[in-house]
């Protein structure tokens, strides 16, 4: 759970290295409109349900985040699903450390684009570190998307998982974010430091 709120940013100059700045690690959440990213980021932050109007652009959240026990700085870019800021997602996804794709488990549309969003961020964040979020999982039987298809998608594409989740009942939320960064620490922790 995140717990220092630190800064909220509105802005779609800050690139990678200017995030890093702000912070030790930095995850994107990306997806289609209205799938649930904004809501699901609110509630890691404040701990309340609160539905979110559709972001423009990206919007950039930083807190302190517990992970076994170690503070972890975090900066999360939340991503703008609509069509208009698809073609900026490459430059978002620059120099994160790991992403959430989301999708609405009620719009089966939102997880057919899934792929669309995978080719967008591949050249920037390894398949490894990008788990695949279902969304809305407070939905019942208005459900569209399969934990099964879900799956194999992820499997397909070798994405590090994946997880569904309810900002609504809060659930699955801290551990979307905390599998997240644990998969990004474990991974970078076997990067080799170059030696100068």
């Amino acid at each position: 759970m995140c717990i220092k709120y630190l800064r909220r940013i509105h802005t779609w100059s800050l690139d990678g290295a200017e995030l890093a700045e702000l912070s030790g690690k930095i995850l994107l959440v990306a997806g289609e409109g209205g799938v649930g990213k904004s809501t699901l980021i609110r509630y890691l932050l404040d701990r309340s349900y609160q539905p979110q109007k559709i972001t423009v652009g990206v919007n950039v959240e930083s807190c302190k985040y517990d992970v076994d026990g170690s503070d972890i700085q975090v900066t999360i870019k939340d991503a703008g699903g609509e069509e208009r800021f698809r073609f900026m997602l490459p430059m978002w996804a620059k120099g994160a450390d790991g992403a959430l794709l989301v999708f609405d488990l009620g719009r089966f549309h939102t997880f057919l684009h899934v792929t669309e969003w995978l080719a967008l961020m591949q050249e920037h964040i390894p398949t490894d570190r990008i788990l695949l979020i279902g969304a809305k999982s407070d939905i019942g039987i208005r459900r569209d998307v399969d934990a099964m298809e879900a799956e194999k998608l992820s499997e397909k594409h070798n994405l590090a998982g994946y997880l569904e989740t309810s900002a609504k009942l809060g659930e699955g939320v801290d551990e979307a974010f905390s599998n997240l960064l644990r998969i990004v620490l474990e991974v970078q922790s076997e990067i080799p430091i170059n030696k100068v």
